[in-house]
């Protein structure tokens, strides 16, 4: 009852207030334009509000802030669906079926899909941060650096054997990836690694590069080499709103995706990529029709938009109680709070709870804004793909290159993003996954981290190290998983060989 009342009080005193009211408004207008524009994100923009900060109050600084958290969040997904070139890497999955969707003539579909879904993962994230912080929080610190590392492996072994077309593709993918992540300065030893003398690539390859790249560019220079008259119009055939008997079938796939996210998102160092990988990972385990993910699924634009939206609400529990980070943005509102002499920790709550509650309030009313302004103006949104080909590819592109020179002000940053182009062709080419490049690479930093943090604290020790609960369940877990694919690829071989040949014909007239 008490947590009730002291939100009671922060919807009160957000309410009171119009200033709040219309910085949140104006969060969430600049958050949905920073999502729709790779290489910003929103803990770049967030950053750059620094000026703004300076003049602002902590609370009124904060609600505008969190805002375009949110509105970043779902405007990330709109070049995901409509242009398969994610905002930022928490849309990644989102495009592996709602671009598909797109090409099937359904862009209008998948966005209201994905806008719905977002909002009801950032409701149920902002009521588990109301009501569950403390608990939850505490379950946050049992994840030591040997169990991080085991999740990361984890995730990184279900990643090949679900999204890619086989394991051995999908290690290759996931091989490169991580290859990718040892580029860059030693940040324990200091010392260059893979760098081969060029000074550009001592602070490692940005993973908004390589998502653009292997994405944005990849996809055009595959159309353009594989399609009639350099490339195909899509065209939006369905209607913008899904009947109400394919959102009420997708009520568990959201459920799902909004817990896992919320949960993911507790867990400082995850946010928003790997609670939309692991919902993704699991909503195709459980479906009825898993080879029906990466062709246009659904439920594959459901439960990663829920659960990218549902961190949001996780990372800012262990920053909040702990003061520890749970993502890249939630890194940057912590500066923040530091900046205003706010230090966030287990006493937060009751030394400035009156600062806490009204950006808890904020969040259910920016989330609200969200879906009022992207619902609308889908049909805008949808009319993207209405552009021909000859003029929209080049813009793309333009967008691409300025997303790779944005970052760093880098002329050799835009060139990488060309080169990654490249890339993401090769690997259609090869049929390998240009995602699963994408995740070795974000969860390749990761990796190493949590590897060097528990072997020292396991005084060098691997046994001691591996040898821990929560660790052996999750490499058991990633067993399962290779086990399970094995047998899946041992099954369907096996029918295809049994299955009858109808394509074979007669001997005397081969040749």
């Amino acid at each position: 009852m008490n947590a009730i009342n002291e939100l009671l009080g922060g919807f009160s005193d957000f309410a009171a207030s119009p200033q709040l009211i219309l910085l949140a408004a104006v969060g969430v207008l600049l958050g949905t334009v920073v999502g729709l524009l790779p290489g910003i994100g929103p803990s770049t923009a967030i950053a750059l509000l620094l000026p703004v900060a300076l003049v602002l109050d902590p609370a009124t600084s904060l609600v505008l802030m969190t805002a375009l958290y949110i509105g970043s969040e779902f405007g990330g997904r709109i070049t995901a669906i409509l242009l398969n070139m994610p905002g930022d890497a928490g849309a990644l999955m989102t495009t592996m079926d709602g671009y598909p969707l797109a090409r099937a003539g359904k862009a209008g579909t998948a966005l209201t899909i994905s806008a719905i879904s977002s909002f009801v993962g950032s409701i149920i994230s902002i009521v588990g941060l109301a009501f569950l912080a403390g608990p939850l929080s505490d379950f946050g610190l049992a994840f030591g650096p040997s169990a991080y590392f085991a999740v990361v492996v984890m995730a990184l072994i279900l990643s090949s054997t679900l999204v890619g077309e086989s394991l051995l593709r999908g290690g290759i993918a996931v091989l490169l990836g991580l290859l990718l992540a040892t580029m860059g300065t030693d940040t324990q030893a200091g010392v260059p690694r893979f760098t081969f003398g060029i000074s550009e690539l001592l602070n490692g390859i940005d993973p908004i590069i390589v998502i653009v790249g292997v994405f944005g560019l990849g996809e055009i220079y595959w159309n353009l080499t594989h399609s009639k008259r350099g490339g195909e119009l899509v065209k939006v055939t369905g209607g913008l709103w899904p009947r109400w008997k394919e959102m009420w079938a997708l009520r568990w796939a959201t459920l799902r995706g909004s817990l896992i996210g919320f949960v993911a998102g507790v867990l400082p160092g995850s946010g928003t990529t790997m609670a939309a990988f692991f919902s993704y990972s699991i909503e195709k385990k459980v479906s009825k029709h898993p080879e029906k993910f990466g062709t246009g699924a659904m439920e594959g634009v459901a439960s990663p938009e829920a659960a990218n939206n549902s961190a949001i609400g996780g990372a800012l529990v262990p920053m909040f109680t702990l003061g520890i980070p749970g993502s890249g943005t939630t890194a940057v509102l912590l500066a923040y709070l530091v900046m205003y002499g706010l230090d966030p920790g287990p006493g937060f709550f009751s030394e400035h709870g009156d600062i806490a509650w009204v950006v808890i309030a904020s969040l259910f009313v920016s989330s609200t804004m969200a879906l009022v302004v992207n619902i609308p103006l889908i049909p805008a949104f949808a009319k993207i793909l209405d552009i021909p080909v000859q003029i929209l590819f080049p813009i793309i592109m333009v967008l691409a290159l300025l997303s790779g020179f944005a970052l760093n002000n880098s002329v050799f940053d835009a060139l990488l993003t060309l080169i990654f182009g490249v890339v993401g062709y090769l690997m259609r080419a090869a049929r390998l996954s240009p995602a699963l490049l994408v995740i070795g690479l974000v969860l390749g930093t990761m990796l190493e981290r949590s590897f060097r943090q528990a072997y020292l604290l396991a005084n060098g020790s691997l046994a001691d190290m591996l040898l821990q609960p929560l660790t052996i369940t999750f490499f058991a877990i990633a067993l399962l998983a290779v086990a399970a694919d094995a047998v899946r690829s041992a099954v369907t071989r096996r029918k295809a060989a049994a299955a009858p040949r109808h394509d074979q014909q007669p001997a005397d007239h081969v040749g």
